[in-house]
């Protein structure tokens, strides 16, 4: 996975002035969410603040959304700071790499999550992450704000044998066996296709996108966002739009 510097400045960039329901980026990559911020404030007229993660704020409970991007370790005053806003009633938007290798040694998050990254091969059910591949991202919630309101789909993709509403990202990063350990507290938004190149063996799993509750909040995740250009697919950015936006009770 790519490695970007992190830059020495404690806000990296923002949308206008800050607001009572601003925002709240915390990232260790930052071409993506400028990209995710410049389309917020587009598209939303949302408010947004990026910091690293050693500069978050004390008080995350101003936040209407906390969005995480932490490719790299994930400090453990993050982690706690985040499970404490969710389960006190924010909602927390988890992007891409945020569920990845980096965190295994975290106490707290993958629990939190309700989320395990299986070791050992691919072929026996091992978690692996492949870059630069064609993914394509189906709908699974026909039902759901999130995955309906606003978005134009552009594909019927075969998915499981069945035909499903989706988009395709042409270069980005798949995660493969990203495992549920609540599988039944958790509600399967947007699944994935891959075809590996090596062994053309495809990959259909629930896994690119799903909602949790949280103590009084939420958890949201998308899996896509590896390059800048998956923030600029129109499927995704409304996807996130209306992540956002949802009204979740």
């Amino acid at each position: 996975m790519k490695s970007i510097l992190l830059p020495a400045v404690f806000v990296l960039f923002s949308c206008r002035l800050m607001a009572a329901s601003d925002v709240l980026i915390v990232a260790d990559e930052f071409p993506q969410m400028k990209l995710f911020a410049n389309m917020l404030e587009r598209r939303a007229k949302t408010h947004c603040i990026t910091v690293e993660q050693s500069n978050m704020p004390p008080d995350l409970s101003q936040y209407r959304t906390v969005v995480v991007f932490i490719h790299r370790v994930m400090q453990e005053a993050t982690e706690k700071k985040l499970i404490e806003y969710a389960n006190a009633g924010g909602k927390l938007l988890i992007l891409h790499h945020s569920i990845s290798q980096a965190k295994g040694k975290n106490r707290f998050y993958f629990d939190f999550l309700g989320m395990k990254l299986p070791g050992g091969d691919l072929s026996q059910g091992g978690y692996k992450w492949i870059e630069g591949v064609k993914l394509s991202i189906v709908n699974l919630a026909p039902d759901s704000y999130i995955t309906t309101h606003n978005i134009k789909y552009p594909e019927q993709i075969n998915y499981n044998q069945r035909q499903h509403p989706g988009f395709t990202l042409d270069n980005t990063e798949v995660y493969l066996n990203h495992t549920f350990i609540d599988g039944e507290d958790k509600k399967v938004l947007l699944g994935f296709k891959y075809q590996d190149a090596d062994t053309g063996r495809v990959y259909m799993q629930d896994r690119a996108g799903w909602l949790k509750k949280a103590g009084k909040g939420w958890i949201i995740y998308f899996m896509p966002g590896h390059e800048s250009d998956d923030f600029e697919n129109p499927c995704y950015q409304q996807l996130l739009l209306n992540a956002l936006d949802a009204k979740l009770n």
